[in-house]
């Protein structure tokens, strides 16, 4: 290993790695950048609180603060991706409150969305945007919880969880991108592209799919009608043939009966 940042030699790395390592509350990330015999070492410790004060980091000794600000910024991915990871934890709570068994999560949700979206072919929206905002609309529920409209929160009262929860996540991030996945979320919750209410219609789409899904594998078909229902409104005409198509299954007949 060659260290081209003098401060750091590799038997201060080892030593300051193998003090760290035996505490628990700590957590490295370790990036290798292969470039002109570079090594640039990123860790993160969850108990630091903010950049030293000092000529060098704290954490590790003979370390400048230049890459203090980098351990600090690391330590906040680190807990943006974990809160984001409790999206895969979150379960749908729609399903839940119909008893399903094994009810999809908060992740799985936005994941087939993301696919929908991928797969669109309407050359008038921009694929990639319709990505990023399936990726992002539910974001906020990884601290709020998917709340349905059974919970009775009126939704001016949901939006200023999932607005004040959208702050306390993106303030983790640099400040390019928490300035446009807070945009991206403002333009799904405002409505206000043509991609965001493509978006909110695959939204739709994709629970009837889930539910259908659900239905055919308890084998009771139409006991999950009211879903269907929720998404009764006709689909505004410019995204009607994109996102329609995602709503219907192969089993015609069987739509039918679930629609009746």
């Amino acid at each position: 290993m060659y260290v081209k940042y003098r401060p750091w030699c590799l038997a201060e790395i080892q030593s300051s790695g193998t003090a760290l390592a035996r505490n628990r509350d700590v957590f490295y990330v370790f990036h290798v950048f292969r470039s002109h015999m570079t090594v640039v070492l990123l860790a993160a410790a969850w108990r630091t609180s903010s950049v030293c004060s000092s000529r060098h980091c704290c954490l590790l000794p003979n370390v400048p603060r230049t890459v203090c600000r980098l351990l600090r910024d690391m330590k906040h991915l680190l807990q943006f991706m974990k809160l984001v990871g409790q999206l895969k934890r979150v379960p749908r709570t729609g399903w839940v409150y119909r008893n399903v068994e094994k009810p999809e999560s908060v992740s799985d949700h936005m994941y087939r969305m993301a696919v929908m979206a991928l797969l669109t072919e309407d050359k008038q929206l921009n694929k990639d945007r319709c990505i990023r905002l399936a990726l992002i609309h539910d974001m906020a529920e990884c601290i709020v919880g998917d709340i349905a409209p059974s919970d009775n929160i009126c939704k001016e009262e949901k939006h200023r969880r999932e607005e004040e929860a959208m702050r306390q996540l993106t303030q983790l991030l640099s400040e390019d991108m928490k300035k446009e996945i807070y945009e991206l979320w403002q333009e799904y919750e405002h409505q206000s592209s043509a991609e965001a209410k493509f978006v909110k219609e695959l939204d739709q789409c994709e629970m009837i799919l889930q539910a259908l899904e659900y239905e055919e594998l308890e084998k009771k078909p139409g006991r999950l009608q009211d879903f269907y229902n929720s998404t009764a409104d006709p689909l505004p005409a410019e995204v009607d043939a994109e996102a329609a198509a995602w709503c219907k299954p192969d089993d015609e007949t069987y739509l039918g009966e679930v629609s009746a």
